[in-house]
């Protein structure tokens, strides 16, 4: 019978020993299941910081990029057309070109784009005043003036000098930022 208790002893520590090798395998591989757990995490987490710098900067070039097209973009633009914004240019080139003449023809259309052709007819008085007529003409942004020709002419007998200027106020056919298709005019 001693032998049989040894047995039993020998069994129950066997059974003791495994059972407590089962669990501490279960508890590496618990922990080991965590530490890979964790490891994501952190990969996770680096990649999110990485990806907020990017968001960040593209975030400050899209600002950039907004205030940009607002400093080109003249007020009221949103609530007129586009050939409406084109005569309003028309009309603010006038005032600014003292006793300019204009001739306008119909506005056009091509490539995307909305023309209206027109010619300026000024007297020029002294270089400088003829420089900054077509200064102030090509420095326009929206609509920009496109020049096609450029004249200047002393009449014969009288002396006095003109200044001729040919092209169009040009702008896309739709309004920038629309994204629907939908035409300014």
């Amino acid at each position: 019978m001693t032998g049989v208790r040894e047995l039993d002893k020998n069994l129950i520590r066997h059974a003791a020993l495994g059972s407590l090798f089962a669990f501490l395998l279960f508890a590496a591989m618990l922990l080991s299941g965590y530490r890979d757990g964790l490891v994501k995490a952190e990969e996770s987490l680096v990649r999110i910081r990485r990806n907020l710098v990017v968001m960040k900067d593209s975030s400050e070039e899209l600002r950039s990029k907004k205030l940009l097209v607002g400093s080109v973009v003249p007020a009221g633009y949103k609530a007129r057309s586009n050939m409406e914004m084109m005569l309003v240019s028309l009309e603010n080139a006038r005032e600014e070109i003292p006793g300019a003449r204009l001739t306008v023809t119909d506005f056009i259309e091509d490539n995307g784009e909305l023309g209206l052709p027109v010619v300026f007819e000024f007297p020029v008085y002294n270089y400088y005043d003829a420089v900054k007529t077509v200064g102030y003409l090509e420095e326009m942004s929206l609509p920009y003036f496109s020049p096609t020709g450029l004249t200047i002419l002393r009449a014969e007998g009288t002396g006095v000098v003109t200044g001729r200027i040919e092209g169009s106020f040009r702008m896309p056919s739709g309004k920038i930022g629309a994204g629907n298709g939908n035409r300014g005019d």
